[in-house]
């Protein structure tokens, strides 16, 4: 009897955590999502430059040999 009132509390205990942390990510999903716009601009911008460094560095190379 003992044991099944303390796993009840544990199992009831590990529920709350889970929707705690469900939450927690909830929270954190939607401002990952707002900041993510700033974040994806930047990033692709980032990413555009090196590519065209890339590619001008490639053509660079083949054009001197």
């Amino acid at each position: 009897m003992h044991f099944l009132i303390h796993t009840h509390i544990h199992g009831v205990a590990r529920h709350h955590q889970c929707h705690l942390f469900q939450q927690r990510s909830f929270t954190l999903r939607r401002l990952v999502q707002r900041n993510m716009t700033v974040c994806n601009k930047i990033l692709f911008n980032i990413l555009n430059f090196f590519l065209i460094l890339l590619w001008v560095d490639s053509n660079f190379v083949s054009f001197a040999q």
